[in-house]
């Protein structure tokens, strides 16, 4: 039973204590916003919240930096995954930063919604030098004061290691320049395979000489006014190479999710195959002066067993006929998973041959290799490039 407590007028340390009294030990979820907390709330809230809290909604309750480091805090000591400040009064100043960054990359956080926060700029680009949460998959920093200068360290973490789980960002209403989106898309385009979902939305996107550029409103068939051609050609790149770069990787997510499903079957048939039965000969008696005695041969067969178990694990690599769309460490997961017995009930609610992703396969399949950990392309040297974004006219 989670605790819904939403638009209750709960305020400061009171209210705290109102939402422990209504936990229960199957509670999960904490949905406690439009109230009023504050940062004294929140501090009491969390200081005897129970850790397995999974998703924490404090949208809108006048949480500043302290209530920010409080729920941090106990994201990074709990199993806290999902933390929504939305539409509060947190700025990250200097004092806070360092230590926020510290939790943040300590906690096993999902997602994490700022939206609606006027954060400092020089904070906003330190946290991106230093992110490196290892489960952060959606951020959203819509309305956030997200600058140029923060934008190039956005940039730089997409296209490191640090932002591999990465699959949702949310830059919009941030008023960036084109450059820095375009900084952004570069990002996506070259480094970062796994991102699904980039929204750069704005009331405005400025230009470089304060040229205001209407995101939404643009459409190259029915061009209302002149524009500066370096807009115009930006906000093609919005409409066309970022779609593009994001469909790249939605097909490649498609591919390495379906290479894991077809893979567990061929590396289980193989991995477990036995040695071949031994030639039997049985012996029959006729009648009491004859005997007849009868050889049963078999065919030769490939001492598939006898092989280095290396060479056994490529056979099975390229017996399902995509090898290359998983790196080394996820096809070690899949031999892992299906070189253990006890998996044999508990693979997939489809089989792989029914992979044509209508809605309920998708969602089984995605659960499944969330869980394996190949729910999303990784970058490796495989020896070639992964495809370009197509884009089309």
């Amino acid at each position: 039973m989670n605790v819904d407590v939403e638009y209750s007028d709960l305020e400061g340390v009171e209210g705290a204590e109102a939402i422990l009294a209504a936990i229960t030990p199957r509670s999960r979820a904490i949905k406690a916003a439009y109230n009023q907390l504050g940062d004294d709330g929140v501090e009491a809230l969390v200081a005897s919240l129970p850790v397995h809290i999974e998703q924490l909604d404090l949208t809108d309750n006048d949480v500043g930096d302290r209530g920010l480091l409080a729920a941090l805090g106990y994201a990074a000591r709990s199993g806290l995954r999902h933390l929504s400040l939305a539409f509060n009064a947190v700025h990250l100043d200097e004092a806070t930063t360092p230590v926020a960054i510290a939790a943040l990359n300590a906690s096993h956080l999902e997602s994490l919604t700022l939206f609606s926060n006027h954060l400092e700029p020089g904070s906003v680009t330190e946290l991106f030098e230093h992110l490196a949460a290892p489960r952060l998959a959606t951020l959203h920093l819509s309305r956030c004061n997200v600058d140029d200068a923060a934008a190039t360290a956005v940039a730089s973490y997409l296209a490191s290691p640090r932002a591999a789980a990465l699959t949702t960002l949310d830059l919009g209403n941030n008023w960036l320049s084109a450059l820095a989106a375009k900084e952004l898309i570069d990002a996506v385009e070259r480094a970062h395979f796994g991102l699904q979902h980039l929204s750069l939305a704005s009331h405005g996107l400025r230009g470089t000489r304060g040229c205001i550029l209407f995101k939404a409103d643009y459409d190259p068939k029915l061009e209302a006014e002149p524009r500066p051609q370096m807009m115009v050609e930006m906000a093609q790149q919005l409409h066309t190479r970022l779609p593009a770069a994001l469909g790249r990787n939605r097909e490649l997510r498609r591919r390495t999710m379906a290479a894991a499903a077809r893979a567990v079957g061929p590396a289980r048939i193989l991995l477990h195959a036995a040695e071949p039965a031994a030639p039997t000969t049985a012996t029959t008696a006729a009648t009491p002066a004859t005997t007849t005695t009868t050889t049963t041969t078999t065919p030769p067969t490939f001492p598939f067993t006898r092989l280095p178990a290396e060479i056994q694990q490529a056979i099975a690599r390229h017996a399902w006929g995509d090898a290359h769309a998983l790196t080394e460490a996820q096809w070690g997961k899949v031999v892992r998973y299906a070189s253990d017995r006890t998996t044999l009930g508990g693979m997939l609610a489809c089989p792989p041959s029914a992979l044509g992703f209508d809605a309920r396969v998708g969602l089984a399949l995605t659960a499944w290799c969330e869980r394996l950990g190949c729910a999303q392309w990784e970058k490796e040297t495989r020896g070639w490039e992964p495809p370009s974004p197509r884009i089309g006219a």
